[in-house]
């Protein structure tokens, strides 16, 4: 088990994706952020996994709010992405991410 903090800014995003570096366990990510505007971007969407296009559920990264990737080997229902992190004021998105290898795996910190 880890638990990484990131602090990211202007531009930050992550594409469409699954987290093929687990390919099972669990990743639990927390937000810190006091207040956040929805165009600031930043938001973690949960994607269909037949049209990464479509969010089924956005969060926010705000305190209170959190959100849990369960991988049991099934690579295509975990589609999400970050969208961009575009807003005009000076912010950064507070996370910590916690992550459960399930033995034979490896650590994924950047």
């Amino acid at each position: 088990m880890e638990a990484v903090a990131f602090r990211s800014g202007r531009d930050a995003h992550y594409l469409p994706h699954v987290d093929a570096s687990l390919p099972r366990g669990f990743r639990l990510i927390v937000y810190f952020n006091a207040h956040w505007e929805a165009d600031w971007g930043g938001l973690f969407r949960i994607l269909d996994p037949c049209d990464h296009c479509k969010a089924h559920h956005t969060v926010f990264p705000l305190v209170g709010n959190a959100n849990m990737i369960v991988r049991d080997g099934h690579y295509d229902d975990t589609w999400h992405e970050v969208t961009r992190l575009s807003g005009k004021e000076v912010v950064t998105r507070n996370t910590l991410n916690i992550t459960y290898y399930e033995p034979g795996t490896t650590s994924t910190v950047q």
